[in-house]
C-alpha cells in the first residue's frame, strides 16, 4: 500500500457494513468488549446521524477501507470548553505499521483544532 495515495473522508452509511466488521474486530481483541454487532451498528449509526460532534473517518485506497477513527465531542469541566475523544480506531492487520494509524489520528487533531477543541483523550486498551 502506498501511503501517498490514503484518502481520508468521513464515513457515510454506506460504509456501516465494513465499519461494523471493523469494530468487531478490534473489539474481539479487548478484554473488557464483547463483539455485539446489532449493538455496534447501532452506536455507529448514531455516530453517522451527527457527524459534526461524532465524526467516523474511513483510510481509504483503491476502494479498501484501511482503517477507521471515531471521535466524540465532550465538554471538559476541568478546562471549560469542548474536548474530543478517540474511541474506536482500527486498522486492518495488512495496513499496521506503515502510517496508517498515523494518518488517522493527525487527520482527527487537524479537525479537532480548526473547531477549538482544546485537548483530545485516545482511550487504549
Amino acid at each position: 500500500m502506498n501511503l501517498k495515495e490514503l484518502k481520508i473522508r468521513q464515513a457515510e452509511k454506506t460504509d456501516l457494513d465494513d465499519l461494523v466488521q471493523m469494530i468487531s474486530e478490534l473489539f474481539s481483541i479487548e478484554a473488557d468488549f464483547t463483539p455485539d454487532i446489532a449493538r455496534q451498528r447501532e452506536g455507529l449509526m448514531l455516530m453517522l446521524e451527527d457527524p459534526d460532534n461524532k465524526p467516523v473517518w474511513i483510510a481509504r485506497q483503491d476502494g479498501f477501507i484501511a482503517g477507521m477513527c471515531t471521535l466524540q465531542v465532550l465538554v471538559s469541566t476541568a478546562q471549560g470548553t469542548y474536548v474530543g475523544l478517540i474511541e474506536d480506531m482500527f486498522v486492518q492487520p495488512q495496513c499496521r505499521e506503515i502510517g496508517v494509524g498515523r494518518a488517522l489520528l493527525d487527520h482527527a487533531c487537524s479537525w479537532a483544532h480548526k473547531r477549538g477543541l482544546t485537548r483530545i483523550q485516545l482511550l487504549c486498551d
